[in-house]
């Protein structure tokens, strides 16, 4: 909920944007945040002979407070401001892409979005001519206004992010596993689970399901390797040689550590959102490797 007003002959014109009123659309190729921008508008009673007649509104959304350019929105905007108060709106697409999103995750104030549009309206001043009813065009000005708004955490991320087609994963892992069978499945569940906290902004649940997926890839690793349970399982593990399995597991034994941290009696840590995303990828990295030397070598 935003709420701000514009000066025009002295006469304060308000705006705002309601909650209810910001949208989310993706077409599988762009994405887009709507946002319905509410207008009362009105001059002071007594310029009765003054008018402006609106033609483009350029609207510049950005991060409040650090001056970080998201995106921008040109509309023809034919509306009159004059005397006779006038309650109208006007819908903005600002197009997204990925360094935005990024951007919009990264520097969430507690979860919250917190916005900034800038915008102009280029606009035709007219004036009645005092010696008939005819009406008088004295040149083009432009009108400038700003509007802050807040997006809660839980509109944002329960509502909007899935609608803008955002997601965390920066690339695909395979969600199957023939040698680890059922076993890659409670992998790849903990593993969703840990990617969904993370867009929350839920960083200890994130860490603590990303340790659980990687204790289910070591452990049942290791018992592949050491049941030789079938020649083209051996085969597979044969060609991940016994350095690259060494590495994993010490990896995984460093990353238990760290991401254990938070559950040490009489120690009370939360995560940041910097340490979870470092142990999310070192997840992402391994079930990546994982996955893609099963479909190499099976």
């Amino acid at each position: 909920m935003g709420y701000s007003s514009f000066c025009i002959r002295s006469y304060n014109q308000d705006i705002k944007i309601k909650n209810e009123l910001i949208e989310a659309t993706n077409d599988g190729f762009r994405s887009a945040l709507r946002v319905f921008v509410g207008l009362d508008l009105k001059l002071d009673p007594k310029d009765k002979d003054v008018s402006y007649h609106c033609l483009v509104l350029m609207a510049k959304l950005s991060l409040d407070g650090r001056s970080l350019y998201l995106s921008e929105d040109n509309v023809s905007f034919s509306e009159e401001i004059s005397a006779e108060r006038r309650e109208t709106g006007i819908w903005l697409n600002f197009y997204l892409d990925e360094k935005a999103l990024l951007a919009i995750q990264k520097y969430r104030d507690n979860g919250d979005v917190k916005l900034m549009i800038k915008f102009e309206i280029s606009a035709i001043l007219r004036r009645k001519a005092i010696t008939s009813t005819a009406v008088e065009l004295h040149g083009a000005e432009t009108l400038k206004g700003e509007i802050q708004f807040d997006i809660p955490k839980s509109l944002w991320v329960e509502k909007i992010v899935q609608k803008l087609g955002y997601t965390f994963r920066l690339f695909e892992i395979p969600l199957t596993h023939s040698l680890l069978q059922e076993a890659y499945d409670d992998i790849i569940s903990e593993f969703i689970l840990a990617e969904k906290y993370f867009n929350q902004l839920d960083y200890n649940k994130s860490i603590a399901h990303c340790r659980n997926a990687m204790d289910g890839l070591s452990q049942n690793l290791k018992k592949l390797k050491d049941a030789n349970q079938s020649r083209t399982a051996f085969d597979w593990l044969k060609n991940i040689d016994n350095a690259t399995l060494t590495w994993i597991d010490e990896i995984h034994k460093a990353t238990s550590a760290i991401s254990s941290k938070s559950h040490h009696i009489g120690l009370k840590k939360d995560f940041t959102r910097v340490e979870a995303e470092s142990i999310y990828l070192v997840t992402l990295g391994l079930m990546n490797f994982v996955g893609q030397a099963n479909t190499d070598f099976s």
